[in-house]
């Protein structure tokens, strides 16, 4: 064979190897062991924000206030004013003595009502470390705060906790529930690694997880939200890329620190990825974050498309080769070389396809999640695809949805 069907045999395997090196599933960050708090932080507080659930603020604040931390913890609740379910549920807990909590008012014309919960909030903690969640989630563990708090460490500045869905979410019929869509956790986990690979590579850009600890001191010096008080939406998403700084950034993910997140409505899922769209708009470092992904789905697609494309040339001419009357079953030297280009692009598709398939195996694994991996390597190559139609839905979107200017 010459050079150039020598080169053209070696593209399919190039491109395989590039995508299993720009691979998420490979980037997973290594499990590290805080190395706790200094002797005078040791207390934290516990931050939850209560408008519109007070079913599951009922039904996770005990998991709150039990936990097995000795160094002792506070809880502060912030609710509506007017909100009297909220209040009827706070009152029932109010012999605990480390649970606290104050109102907002009930309308805020040109301020963000969660926005202004969590600087109230910031503002009432009498501790360094403030630990923000939402009533929608719950710890996995007794020793959910434990563990979290060993990585509010001397040189750190931010702490980004994990959440994985219930596998159960709510229908539109009153009492009754359904399996999870498989995509929803592939989704979820999926970019929850890109967030932990930015933070891990220098600084976080975001995070997708109800669970992050800050610095008081830093939040208030920084002026807090401001700058997108306005934005109704994206609060942890704006509360980590202000306020992270590389190498400040610790993650939680041992599985005694996890969280469960109740399971989001398709009305919920849908709005989330929408609300992505304009956060993005405001974050700093944006095209990075893009750049990786749109570099990691090229190579992907590369992989495949090439392995193809050889696959299909081979088989193509060898075909034709046999119906050609004028020669017999064996291959003729001027086939020699698609034939190669064939084998070539098979061997391309199942390294593809195995390496990644065991990656995302070894990853679901990892963070128990009980999805086929072949649901993720499908979920691939329909991720850009699905966020090509979230962008359009989100650029014919009422610009005042995601504002709390109401004019």
């Amino acid at each position: 064979m010459s050079v150039v069907w020598l080169w053209l045999c070696v593209i399919p395997l190039l491109a395989c190897g590039a995508s299993v090196w720009h691979n998420v599933w490979r980037r997973m960050p290594n499990e590290e062991q805080g190395h706790g708090m200094a002797d005078g932080h040791r207390r934290l507080t516990l931050l939850l924000c209560a408008q519109g659930n007070p079913t599951s603020l009922d039904e996770h604040l005990p998991l709150f206030l039990t936990q097995d931390y000795p160094d002792g913890y506070d809880v502060i609740v912030v609710a509506e004013k007017n909100d009297a379910d909220t209040s009827n549920i706070l009152k029932r807990y109010r012999h605990h003595q480390n649970l606290y909590y104050t109102f907002i008012p009930a309308n805020t014309r040109y301020m963000s009502q969660k926005k202004l919960a969590i600087t109230l909030g910031v503002k009432a903690a009498k501790t360094e470390w403030i630990l923000l969640c939402e009533p929608t989630t719950k710890p996995d563990s007794q020793q959910w705060l434990r563990h979290i708090s060993s990585h509010c460490e001397e040189g750190s500045n931010l702490v980004l906790g994990y959440t994985h869905f219930e596998i159960m979410r709510p229908t539109s019929v009153a009492s009754e529930s359904e399996p999870l869509p498989s995509h929803y956790p592939i989704d979820h986990l999926y970019t929850y690694l890109y967030c932990a690979d930015q933070a891990c590579r220098g600084t976080a850009y975001r995070t997708n997880c109800y669970c992050v600890a800050f610095r008081k001191s830093e939040f208030l010096l920084g002026g807090g939200f401001q700058g997108f008080l306005k934005y109704s939406i994206g609060e942890y998403d704006f509360l980590v890329n202000k306020f992270a700084r590389e190498g400040g950034t610790r993650l939680a993910m041992e599985q005694e620190a996890w969280m469960t997140e109740e399971a989001p409505s398709v009305k919920q899922w849908e709005n989330r990825h929408i609300y992505h769209h304009e956060v993005c708009q405001h974050l700093e470092r944006t095209r990075q974050w893009r750049l990786r992904r749109k570099c990691d789905t090229f190579w992907l697609y590369a992989a495949y498309i090439t392995g193809l494309a050889a696959l299909a040339i081979g088989i193509t001419v060898q075909v034709k080769s046999l119906c050609d009357e004028s020669t017999d079953y064996w291959p003729l030297p001027s086939d020699l070389p698609f034939m190669a280009l064939g084998a070539a692009g098979l061997t391309s598709l199942i390294l593809t396809i195995a390496i990644r398939w065991r990656l995302i195996r070894y990853v679901m694994h990892r963070f128990r999640l009980g999805t086929s991996p072949w649901h993720a390597l499908s979920y691939e190559l329909r991720a850009p695809w699905r966020a090509f139609r979230t962008r359009l839905r989100y650029e014919y979107a009422d610009p005042y949805d995601f504002i709390s200017h109401k004019v």
